[in-house]
C-alpha cells in the first residue's frame, strides 16, 4: 500500500479496489491521484448513471432487435411474391413467344422462326440464372474524419479501452455528451464540423472532471481559508438540482436529454448525497 494511503480504513480499500482503485498507479502529486475515500465516492456518483444508462441501452436494443426481426419477416414475404410475380412474368413472355412462333411458321416466314427461337432460348436461360442480389454498401468514413478520430482518442487516453489512462467513468460520459449533441445538432457531415464536434465533447468532458485537468501546483499555492458563514453545510444543504455537483448536474442533464421520460426529480431520489 502506498504511504498516502496509511490510515485508510481496510474495509474503505477493499470496497475502492473492488472498484478498480490501483493505489500505486498514480504518485500523490499527479492530477489523476485520488485517495481511497474519494475514489469510492466518486464511483458511487455516477453509478446510478451508469446503471440508468445500461438500462436505457438494454431496452434500445431490444426494441431495435424486435424492428429488425419484423423487417426481415416483411423482406422474406416480399421476396416470396417477387419470386412469384417474376416466374408468372417469364411465363408469359414464352408463351406469347411461342405463339408468335406458331404463327410465322403459319406464314412460313422462316426469318421471323429463327429469330423467335433465339428469344425463346434466352428467355429460358435467364429463367434459370439466379438473381443477383444488391450488395448494400455501407457509406465509407472520410479519411480526414478517420485522422481526427484517431488523433483525438490519442489525445484523450482515457476513451481507449486497455491503455493505462483509461477511465470508465469518462469514456461512458463523453459517448453520452456525443450522443446529446448529435441529437441537439445533428451528425456531423463535414470534417469541420466533426472537429467542431469533439471540441464540444472535450469540453463536456473537462466541465464535469476538472480534477482530471487541473494542474495540482494550482491548489497548493492556496490557503485554505474559513467561509466565514457563507458556505452551505452539507447536512443542512438542500438536496435540489441547484445544489448538485458540476458533475452530477451534467449526469443528469444526460439522462434526461438520452432517456425518454427522464426527470431531474428522479435523479435526485437516486443521487447519493
Amino acid at each position: 500500500m502506498s504511504e498516502e494511503n496509511v490510515g485508510t480504513p481496510e474495509e474503505v480499500m477493499t470496497k475502492a479496489k473492488a472498484m478498480g482503485y490501483d493505489p500505486d498507479r498514480y504518485a500523490q502529486d499527479d492530477p489523476k491521484w485520488k485517495s481511497p475515500e474519494e475514489f469510492v465516492e466518486f464511483g458511487e456518483r455516477l453509478q446510478p448513471v451508469l446503471k440508468e444508462r445500461t438500462r436505457y441501452l438494454e431496452e434500445k436494443n431490444a426494441s431495435l432487435e424486435a424492428r429488425i426481426q419484423a423487417i426481415q419477416t416483411e423482406v422474406v414475404k416480399f421476396a416470396k411474391i417477387h419470386e412469384e410475380t417474376e416466374k408468372a412474368a417469364y411465363a408469359k413472355a414464352l408463351a406469347d413467344l411461342k405463339a408468335q412462333k406458331a404463327e410465322a411458321l403459319g406464314n412460313q416466314d422462316y426469318e421471323a422462326v429463327v429469330e423467335l427461337d433465339e428469344q425463346i432460348a434466352d428467355t429460358k436461360q435467364a429463367q434459370k440464372q439466379p438473381p443477383v442480389a444488391a450488395v448494400e454498401r455501407k457509406p465509407e468514413i472520410p479519411a480526414e474524419i478517420v485522422q481526427l478520430n484517431n488523433e483525438w482518442m490519442k489525445a484523450n487516453p482515457y476513451t481507449v479501452e486497455g491503455s493505462a489512462e483509461y477511465d470508465l467513468n469518462m469514456d461512458a460520459y463523453a459517448r453520452a455528451m456525443g450522443e446529446v449533441i448529435v441529437r441537439k445538432e445533428g451528425k456531423p457531415q463535414t470534417a469541420a464540423e466533426y472537429k467542431e464536434f469533439l471540441g464540444k465533447v472535450t469540453a463536456r468532458v473537462k466541465e464535469a472532471f476538472p480534477e482530471k485537468f487541473e494542474n495540482p501546483m494550482r491548489h497548493s499555492s492556496q490557503t485554505v481559508e474559513g467561509d466565514g458563514g457563507a458556505g452551505v453545510g452539507v447536512g443542512s444543504a438542500k438536496r435540489t438540482y441547484a445544489n448538485l455537483p458540476q458533475a452530477a448536474k451534467e449526469a443528469c442533464d444526460v439522462l434526461v436529454a438520452t432517456q425518454p421520460g427522464y426527470t431531474r426529480e428522479k435523479y435526485l431520489k437516486i443521487y447519493r448525497w
